[in-house]
């Protein structure tokens, strides 16, 4: 293969270091003309991790850069675009950062733990409440590449954080087994080691056109030689593995190295030398099938490329294993210079203009180093679960509503979630419909919200908790009664409550369990506790004007539904920022009423929205928003038009569905093509369309109030998108 017909990013990478290397592989790489972009992503994601509350030791780590041979992402995605390569190098650097911690675990369990908070704060799934504020800091990075990532590219991005959970769920269990052969280990570490990630990664960041499908059915070739850059990564790294594993530093060791020795039963450089062998036949079966691939189906020019793309990366892959002081003590560790502009290995100077994005992030300042959006404040250590506080940092002072001060000056000690667990424990009997609501699968969006809203406000962890709690305990008592209210069966596709447990028994729960709220709000300061009040009041009055109409089939204006919508969702999710601000010992003054009054809007109305056209997740298939006779505004829209008409074709089917609290199949078909007749699903998506911009431009408003961008947040955003 002759390869490209043009490098349009890269420059030659310097023969000196290269003939020196003497590496497994005849591919010789090339190095990013921007390679100083990837530096600064590198410093950067160390910088925020650090603001945010992270250890500093962080920012002594080695990740991709490297003095010798320039930063890994610059020679193995050379011709990577300057602005994806920061995206990139910022993302790999951080995972770099996750492996030194998850493998320092000291157990398996530990290992598996580090994971698990990876994949649950992209999935929006609640944490471990004494872990949540350590792992706020890695969420809240981890949410900015994400975001980033989607925002240049939603497809490719997707598809990048796809293969990034992949990898994050392989489990010690997989990793401390003992593979017998290379081909199970390989098949395993193509996951593991994240060569999955790599490829998607070099398809996100390159200058190339090809398509997913197009990279997916080569995949059988690109593996050969991904299958040769772990083997010799593991060739590379052996000696400290091996001297982490035997210190006990880390739980498990998992190097092709020990799967040679045990099996031909030779000592580590006899290993390594037919390792070596190894690794050059895998590279031979790719070359081997990329030329018959080539014969037999002519491919496009951008076939070609990736290609040519692959033989560059595992050149990449091979001289920065063979240089990093990641793998080697005796390589100069790297250096900060504040004004990186060169490209280490290749001398070349670089320069690149600020890209300023649709949404007016500046995302990759190239000459102006680190593009770091974060509060200046602290908040925890990866290693310790208690949080560091600045000697001057605000504090709240506390008081307690009902009963005797605390020795504290006057405040009282702040419950654990597992204090507030067990108090509602004390009569299984009482509480055992709750635990069954609460155990039914939920969307996460209010636990993610509260998460998003703390890296504004820095609320304690204790008030956190509590709020947390708070929090939930009125949604799923919310969600008791209004079934009950409703007359509905059904709830997150299994029965209500009510329908398990009875209505006389559930509304006694549902009247305890707003007494053990209300006693677990009554440890917060008294600013939060009647921020609280305010809201149930909004919720129960918004909730009274529901009924009304639903039971006289008075449907409602599209404002006094707004209105309906601002008291019930969008009062759960101030209830939830106003508590937050009462806490908060960051922003103190920070309002996100606003923000929430939309978000509430755009969560109900993609909530109608997806129930009328049967694309809710969790929700019944067969009972909904029609057979409740909800006024949605996809329905409502459809009324008006009749009205306009003089006919009350569906004000009738509302009517008539009273008599058996739900609608035949055929008489929803009829519903939903009167609906479409309308324009009223248009309507509906246009509405959340120009919601979700609203949305945006609120979100910015608020982050320039704050001083930092919420990158949780805007991922949560991303995820609510229709």
């Amino acid at each position: 293969m002759t390869g490209l017909t043009e490098y349009r990013h890269s420059s030659e990478f310097p023969s000196e270091v290269w003939n020196k290397a003497n590496c497994p592989t005849r591919f010789r790489p090339r190095i990013s003309r921007y390679a100083s972009v990837a530096d600064d992503a590198c410093w950067a994601v160390r910088d925020d991790m650090v603001a945010a509350g992270g250890n500093e030791a962080i920012t002594r780590g080695v990740g991709c850069v490297d003095q010798v041979s320039g930063n890994a992402m610059a020679i193995w995605f050379p011709e990577a675009l300057p602005e994806r390569l920061y995206i990139g190098s910022y993302m790999i650097e951080f995972a770099f950062m996750h492996d030194d911690l998850a493998d320092s675990a000291e157990t398996s369990e530990k290992f598996d733990e580090s994971n698990q908070a990876l994949i649950d704060s992209l999935e929006m799934k609640s944490q471990d409440e004494k872990k949540s504020r350590r792992n706020l800091i890695m969420k809240s990075t981890q949410a900015r590449f994400a975001v980033e990532a989607l925002d240049t590219d939603e497809e490719i991005g997707t598809w990048l954080i796809e293969q990034w959970k992949n990898q994050f769920s392989v489990s010690s269990e997989q990793r401390d087994k003992e593979y017998t052969t290379i081909e199970d280990y390989l098949n395993f570490r193509i996951v593991d080691a994240g060569a999955d990630i790599f490829l998607v990664m070099m398809r996100f960041v390159s200058d190339t056109t090809i398509t997913r499908a197009e990279v997916e059915s080569v995949k059988y070739i690109s593996d050969l030689i991904l299958f040769a850059q772990i083997l010799w990564h593991d060739y590379a790294s052996w000696e400290k593995e091996i001297e982490a594993f035997e210190s006990g530093q880390a739980a498990s060791l998992v190097n092709a190295v020990s799967i040679i020795m045990k099996k031909h039963n030779v000592n580590a450089e006899e290993a390594k030398k037919l390792l070596w062998d190894e690794t050059l036949k895998y590279e031979q079966r790719y070359c081997d099938e990329r030329d018959l691939y080539i014969q037999k189906n002519s491919p496009s020019p951008e076939h070609c490329r990736w290609f040519r793309l692959l033989e560059l990366s595992t050149g990449g892959n091979a001289i920065w294993s063979f240089t990093s002081p990641r793998y080697h003590k005796d390589v100069p560790r790297p250096v900060r210079t504040r004004k990186a502009n060169s490209s280490t290995a290749s001398g070349n100077n670089t320069t690149q203009t600020a890209h300023k994005t649709s949404n007016g992030s500046n995302k990759f300042n190239v000459k102006g180093g680190s593009n770091k959006v974060g509060a200046k404040r602290k908040l925890l250590t990866p290693d310790t679960s208690e949080p560091e506080e600045e000697s001057d940092a605000p504090r709240e002072k506390r008081v307690r509503i009902n009963g005797p001060p605390s020795e504290h000056g006057g405040s009282h000690p702040v419950k654990t979630n597992e204090d507030l667990h067990r108090d509602i424990d004390e009569d299984s009997v009482t509480t055992e419909p709750y635990k069954y609501i609460s155990s039914l699968p939920a969307k996460g969006a209010r636990d993610q919200l509260i998460d998003a809203l703390n890296t504004w406000y820095n609320v304690p962890d204790g008030a956190v908790t509590i709020i947390r709690r708070v929090v939930e305990i009125m949604h799923n008592v919310s969600l008791m009664l209004d079934d009950i209210q409703d007359n509905s069966p059904m709830r997150r596709g299994f029965p209500s409550t009510h329908i398990v447990f009875g209505q006389a028994q559930t509304i006694n729960t549902s009247t305890f369990m707003y007494t053990k709220g209300l006693e677990a709000a009554s440890k917060l300061s008294p600013k939060a506790f009647l921020a609280l009040i305010e809201e149930l009041k909004q919720l129960h009055i918004g909730q009274a004007h529901d009924l009304h109409e639903t039971y006289h089939c008075n449907p409602p204006s599209v404002p006094e539904y707004f209105k309906r919508i601002e008291q019930k969702t969008g009062g759960l999710f101030r209830m939830a920022s106003k508590m937050m601000q009462a806490e908060a010992t960051n922003n103190t003054s920070l309002s996100t009423d606003s923000l929430m009054n939309i978000l509430g809007r755009y969560y109900q109305i993609k909530d109608d929205y997806q129930d009328i056209t049967g694309t809710s997740i969790g929700k019944s298939a067969n009972y909904g928003d029609l057979d409740q006779g909800t006024f949605t505004l996809p329905f409502m829209h459809a009324l008006q038009k009749q009205e306009q008409k003089g006919s009350t074709e569906l004000l009738s089917i509302f009517q008539a569905r009273r008599n058996t609290n739900n609608m035949s199949s055929e008489m929803k078909k009829l519903v939903l093509l009167r609906l479409e007749e309308a324009g009223s699903l248009k309507y509906t998506k246009d509405m959340l369309t120009g919601l979700y911009d609203e949305l945006k431009h609120e979100l910015s408003v608020v982050e320039e109030q704050a001083g930092s961008k919420n990158w949780i947040l805007r991922l949560l955003l991303h995820k609510l998108k229709i």
